[in-house]
Order: C-alpha cells, then structure tokens, then sequence
C-alpha cells in the first residue's frame, strides 16, 4: 500500500511540473512571443528552466492536445500555423456551442456574463489590450458555462485557446476593441430581456466579425511569409 501511494505522488509531483511548463510555454504562444512554425527545442527549454527532458516532452503533449504546437518528422515540435480552413472550422464549432448555450443564460449564468460584461468595460478603461482579450474571452466562456456542461465548456475552451494563435498577431485597433465591446453590450441587454432570439443574432454577427479579422490576419501572415507587402485589415 505504501508503495502504491508513492508512486501515485511521484506522477502528481512530475504532473503538476509539466503543467507549470506547459502553462510557461503557453503564455508566450498566445502572447506571439513565438510565432506560428517557429520550432521549439527540448534541450535549450528544459536547460533554461532547469527541468528535466522528459518534462518539457510531456508538456510539449498537452500542448499538442490543446492544438497549440505540431509535430512533425522533419522539424520536431513548432509553434502551430492555423490555415484558413482551421480558422473557419474552429468558428464554425464556436457558433454551434455558443449559440446552443444563449437559452441557458439566466439567473447566475446571466449574473456571471453581466460581472465579465464589467471587467471587459474596466480593462477598456485601462486601455490594455492584453487584458482585453482575455475579458473578451472570459465573457465567451461565461456564456457557455451556462449550459452547465463541463465537457462542452472544456471543449469551447480549447477552440479560444486555438484561435488565440491568430488572434496573438493581429494587428488589433482600439476602435475594434470598442466596437466589440458594443457587441457583447448588445448581447447582455438581449438576455435581460429574455429576449433570445436576438441575443442569439448579436452574438453570430459579433463572432462573423470576429472571424473575418481572424482570417485577414492569416492572410496578412501568408503574405509577409511570402515576402508580399502587409494588407490592412
């Protein structure tokens, strides 16, 4: 018995150390410290952080299962380069959970969405658009999380955390902040209404927009890639 409960602290303890590479690594992802196709080395990783091999490869994993890095035969672990097929894939799924979960926000869903609505309009304020992003973000995932389901909510979760890999270099302006912000405005006026129809209409106008600076932020990519001039979004 007491070996059993050794062992089980031995991969808690090699587990929690994967994550906390894993949640560095994903950091600099999302933020477009590195870039899409830019290649990720075991060695220098695990050397500046002090960790073992085995640990940047186990977090390598989870990354990979969160779409956020890709291995390949040639180049080893890279930063993933999402295509525009990725990109309307991933909104296509947004739309479907999304739009499924509006009937759901009432009550202490409604409450929560309202309190993300809040701290999207503070980190306005603050002009921060990391921080904006991430309250965008966050109200998405409220919304969701109305449905009540864990396994969806994870799901959504993971197409946010995909979508970053665009979104991290868009060449994002304070006036589409705003705009934005407007949306999500909208949308909560709606549900206090119960009026969920339009709700419903404001959030799929609200993530077309989205996607469509999601893909001419690929494109602008492709074209920098390819030696073009950058193209305006």
């Amino acid at each position: 018995m007491a070996k059993t409960d050794t062992f089980a602290n031995l991969q808690i303890s090699r587990s929690t150390t994967a994550e906390q590479v894993a949640s560095a690594l994903r950091d600099r992802i999302v933020a477009g410290e590195f870039r899409p196709g830019m290649p990720l080395r075991e060695v220098p990783i695990a050397e500046s952080i002090g960790v073992s091999r085995n640990t940047v490869r186990e977090a390598f994993r989870m990354l990979s299962a969160e779409g956020l890095v890709r291995h390949s035969m040639h180049r080893g672990i890279t930063v993933s380069k999402l295509t525009r097929q990725d990109v309307a894939d991933i909104y296509e799924a947004r739309r479907a959970v999304e739009l499924t979960a509006i009937p759901y926000v009432t009550g202490d869903g409604l409450r929560r969405v309202e309190s993300e609505l809040q701290a999207l309009n503070d980190a306005l304020k603050r002009d921060d658009h990391k921080v904006i992003a991430e309250a965008d973000f966050a109200f998405h995932r409220a919304i969701v999380a109305a449905i009540g389901s864990a396994r969806l909510a994870e799901f959504h979760a993971s197409l946010l955390t995909e979508i970053r890999l665009a979104l991290a270099i868009a060449d994002y302006r304070r006036e589409q902040d705003r705009v934005f912000a407007a949306d999500h405005v909208a949308i909560v006026d709606a549900l206090r209404k119960s009026n969920f129809g339009v709700a419903a209409q404001s959030l799929k106008v609200h993530l077309d927009a989205s996607e469509r600076i999601a893909l001419a932020t690929i494109d602008e990519q492709d074209a920098v890639g390819n030696g073009r001039a950058r193209v305006s979004a």
